[in-house]
């Protein structure tokens, strides 16, 4: 192809003498203007407004398929400047003929949406970052389901326009410090189905306008504490199917305008008072399936918006008094909904496993109560009999004394 041999040759300037006609005057300067907002430069312009002719049309499909083919197995992506390299053939006398319809072939790039980029499914090994770099207009990068496994420093730092990106089904499992540099205007993240272990605020922290971030289904153990507190207008969070052991005070500071935070499948097993308090506009928390054994009622009471629906099922649960007594109260505050209340089940105590904690959240209080009122009893038993013995031995004490008072009085007379 003749991009093997242009793309050896230095880059120089054609002589504006030498360039070919160009079509109609009425229809270039629309045309150009359109080329020149895609990045493309003059001459490329002018080669390709030049030979768009019906009898190429074969001759172009065929080399822009083979093209694409190539640029595919190469990780290159087939943009703008790609095109110049060819362009260079034509003003080295490379065949003037098949470059003109090679370059035509090639224009046809034009018609993609070049604000949106779907590189899914193409068995990339690594980000091609050099071509993304012209790519400033992009809106929508699509990288998903390939085999990347690394993110290379400042990335993404030409993509300031960027509004999706959608990184999921890789292999990636590890963001450095400079994951988010760029990334100024990106409102959905995606980095669901990786390796992720850990998360740190460096790598998130010029997510400013992050409204959706999807991090599902990867491993991760560990969330730096103010990992998120820059994603100040995030509102959906994904984080289920992971691998996290504890929510703690503060996690997810900053975030006063999440509406979904999904933690399900994890193996969270303790929560801190104050794990949810900065969640202001929470709607949705699921913590199904999760180790959960117990829960404090101000834990959830810190929830303050009107509806939030609670997703509890599938835990572990000890069932006893102090449960019954949290979820009793839990009922009684009406902005919080207990969507699957219905379907949660005991583990612990033994007897009475799998039972449906609606099913004997009434007789757990009962029997404690019952329980109480024995021992109560028997301690007041005991009291009453302690005081009864202790009033009886001080009279025999009183009448022993008083009977050896009067002996010694008798004694004297005598």
């Amino acid at each position: 192809m003749a991009y093997s041999v242009a793309q050896a040759l230095p880059l120089t300037r054609l002589d504006p003498s030498s360039r070919p006609a160009l079509v109609a005057t009425n229809s270039v300067e629309v045309e150009q203007e359109a080329l020149r907002a895609d990045g493309l430069s003059d001459i490329v312009i002018q080669t390709i407004q030049a030979s768009q002719r019906p009898s190429t049309t074969r001759i172009c499909n065929a080399t822009w398929r083979a093209f694409s083919k190539w640029c595919s197995s190469s990780n290159i992506v087939p943009l703008a400047n790609v095109l110049d390299f060819l362009q260079q053939g034509l003003i080295k006398g490379l065949s003037p003929n098949m470059l003109r319809c090679q370059v035509a072939a090639l224009s046809t790039v034009l018609t993609l949406p070049t604000k949106h980029l779907d590189l899914s499914q193409n068995n990339l090994y690594s980000i091609p970052w050099k071509s993304l770099s012209s790519l400033w207009k992009l809106q929508v990068l699509l990288l998903s389901n390939n085999s990347i496994h690394k993110v290379r420093d400042r990335t993404f730092i030409s993509l300031g326009r960027l509004h999706k990106l959608d990184i999921g089904r890789n292999d990636i499992s590890f963001l450095g410090n400079s994951f988010s540099v760029g990334l100024i205007s990106l409102s959905e993240l995606i980095l669901a189905y990786n390796k992720l272990q850990e998360l740190q605020y460096k790598s998130f922290q010029y997510f400013e306008n992050l409204q959706k971030l999807n991090l599902q289904n990867n491993n991760i153990s560990s969330i730096e504490m103010g990992t998120f507190r820059s994603l100040t207008r995030l509102r959906q969070l994904y984080l289920q199917n992971n691998c996290l052991h504890a929510l703690h005070n503060r996690l997810f500071s900053m975030l006063q305008h999440l509406e979904i935070l999904n933690l399900e499948g994890n193996m969270i097993k303790t929560i801190a008072p104050g794990a949810f308090i900065p969640l202001s506009h929470l709607t949705v928390l699921n913590l199904i399936h999760n180790k959960i054994e117990h829960i404090k009622f101000k834990t959830l009471l810190s929830l303050q918006t009107p509806g939030t629906h609670i997703l509890l099922s599938d835990n572990p649960w000890f069932c006893d008094c102090d449960l019954q007594r949290v979820f009793a109260k839990l009922h009684s505050v009406r902005r919080l909904i207990l969507d699957d209340y219905y379907n949660m089940t005991c583990m612990e105590p033994h007897l009475l496993r799998n039972l449906p904690l609606s099913a004997v959240d009434t007789e757990l209080c009962t029997a404690e109560t019952v329980t109480v009122l024995v021992i109560t009893f028997t301690v007041f038993v005991t009291v009453v009999a302690a005081i009864v013995m202790a009033e009886r031995n001080r009279k025999k004490r009183a009448e022993k004394r008083w009977n050896e008072d009067s002996d010694v009085s008798y004694n004297a007379q005598n």
